[in-house]
């Protein structure tokens, strides 16, 4: 389902929310740090090239 590509990550308008990039420059996933301290539902944001 889901594939391993070679990426960096980067920040993103949410210090919570870290978007992996490939070598193209397309979003390829994103991570979500610290979900469980998560205050405000539900969490938005414009992952993008």
């Amino acid at each position: 389902m889901f594939e391993r590509k070679e990426g960096y990550f980067r920040e993103t308008a949410n210090d919570q929310v870290m978007e992996k990039i490939d070598a193209d420059g397309n979003v390829i996933g994103f991570s979500v740090l610290k979900v469980s301290s998560l205050k405000e539902r539900p969490i938005d944001i414009a992952l993008g090239s």
